[in-house]
């Protein structure tokens, strides 16, 4: 079976969805380490492109 993906989240779409997780959680470890996987597993299948990728890294604090 293969799946198909129907859409797929757009950068201003998840660059909203980061900041209101910071607002609601803050910026903890698990957070950025969840967001950072999410937004690899984006660009690994294509969906965003690398420069979008890196500009909301930049959202995710060094922790």
């Amino acid at each position: 079976m293969t799946a198909m993906i129907n859409g797929y989240p757009t950068e201003i779409e998840l660059r909203e969805r980061i900041e209101r997780q910071h607002a609601r959680r803050g910026a903890t470890e698990t957070v950025v380490l969840i967001w950072h996987g999410y937004l690899s597993g984006l660009l690994e299948w294509g969906l965003i492109e690398i420069d979008v990728f890196d500009r909301l890294c930049e959202l995710l604090p060094k922790t």
